[in-house]
């Protein structure tokens, strides 16, 4: 929930400072004609970005630049093109935006509050229209990021995110503090807990002694007495163990020194692992924006797959039951393989033949004419269609080849 905020009324500019303003203004447009993104007014410059939705920001929310305080949030208006169009008044004294600068909206805290963070870029020029939608991002904010769980289990990160937040606001000096002075006190308490491990025995047996004794104290005064004796008897038992014992506690300062040791191990790796921690914070809006679109192309995956299904057995059955047809259809193939060769020969002699043979049928026909589409011997016969009717004699002129004894073999080669 973002808290409100309350606009601040702006003081009244004195006529002279007013004059001088307006020389000013009128110089810097003459310099920046048709630049609209970037004006420099009473209070600063105002800088204009698109974004393709700007939920969460509200008007005079604070704008960042590295970090630090730059500026409000002056109007937010919505474009034609259903995109919004943010205007926010930069602290007079900030360099002017460049070409390649970048803005995006963030939250600010766990409460709700929102901020936009504007990086001025490095270009060597001045940004000229507004911040493209390209060059914009509004982050994932917490609810978002909760919705990729279920209903119970948003309902509870939720509730520990914000009271959390609410119960350490402004306390983190004081739990870094309180964290620190714990160290101390963790480390011997955890080598006294090892030492007390490793004397479980003797501590059972004076346990178990100490709980006879009070209930034989408990039923009459001789057996109380009898149990006084045999407590007597194991704490001389315990006290026989005095040496493992004082063997251990001399041992906790070189423990103590071990843990010391091992808690600055830890201290080096913790300082490794913060900026990998800070890189995966970075990731993390991409990271989520990556997972909610993702969602739809898988939903659409695992219809796709339960529909395809059905195919693929299908498919399986043909090829089960159509192995005898592939055998065959290879057998088939491999004697076509073998053909081949005489095939091949043989189209080769009709494309060395064919004009000749063309010309004998086509040119040289001894008698051609044309019949009309109705004929006896054809029972798709169509009155609308006609026939060409030719008579060939077939010599060995019809195959380029001259008449003369034996002139059909060399027309179609050996017999």
């Amino acid at each position: 929930m973002s808290t409100p905020r309350t606009h601040r009324r702006r003081p009244a500019v004195p006529l002279a400072g007013l004059v001088v303003l307006v020389v000013a203004l009128a110089v810097a447009a003459a310099g920046v004609l048709g630049v609209r993104a970037l004006v420099r007014g009473d209070d600063g410059q105002q800088v204009v970005a698109e974004f393709s939705d700007a939920r969460g920001l509200v008007v005079d929310a604070d704008v960042l630049i590295a970090g630090a305080k730059a500026g409000r949030i002056s109007a937010i208006d919505l474009t034609s093109a259903g995109t919004a169009r943010v205007t926010m008044r930069l602290h007079d004294g900030l360099e002017p935006p460049r070409a390649d600068a970048q803005a995006a909206i963030r939250p600010a805290d766990l409460l709700g509050d929102v901020v936009l963070d504007l990086s001025p870029g490095s270009a060597p020029g001045p940004l000229r229209g507004p911040v493209p939608i390209s060059r914009t991002v509004n982050a994932p904010r917490l609810e978002q990021a909760l919705e990729t769980f279920d209903q119970p289990v948003r309902d509870g990160l939720r509730a520990i995110f914000v009271e959390g937040g609410r119960g350490l606001a402004g306390r983190g000096g004081d739990l870094a503090r309180t964290l620190v002075a714990l160290r101390p006190a963790v480390t011997a308490t955890d080598g006294v807990l090892r030492e007390l491990d490793s004397q479980q025995a003797a501590l059972k047996s004076v346990v178990g002694s100490a709980g006879t004794a009070v209930h034989d104290l408990a039923s009459t005064s001789s057996e109380g007495q009898r149990a006084l004796v045999g407590l007597q008897r194991r704490l001389s038992t315990v006290a026989a163990e005095r040496a493992p014992l004082r063997a251990g506690i001399g041992a906790l300062p070189d423990t103590l020194a071990k843990v010391r040791s091992t808690t600055g191990a830890l201290s080096g790796t913790v300082d490794r692992v913060v900026p990998l921690a800070d890189e995966l914070g970075e990731l993390a809006p991409g990271l989520t924006t990556a997972a909610q679109r993702a969602r739809p192309f898988l939903r659409q995956t695992a219809r796709a797959s339960g529909d395809l299904r059905p195919t693929l057995v299908a498919l399986r059955r043909a090829l089960t039951t159509g192995r005898g047809t592939f055998t065959s259809l290879t057998a088939g193939l491999n004697g076509l393989q073998a053909t081949a060769p005489s095939l091949d020969a043989t189209a080769s002699a009709f494309e060395d033949a064919g004009p000749a043979i063309s010309k004998g049928f086509f040119v040289n026909f001894a008698d051609q004419g044309a019949e009309p589409g109705r004929q006896p011997l054809d029972v798709t016969a169509d009155p609308a269609r006609n026939y060409w009717r030719g008579a060939a004699v077939f010599s060995c002129e019809a195959f380029g080849v001259p008449i003369e004894p034996g002139c059909m073999t060399k027309a179609f080669g050996a017999p």
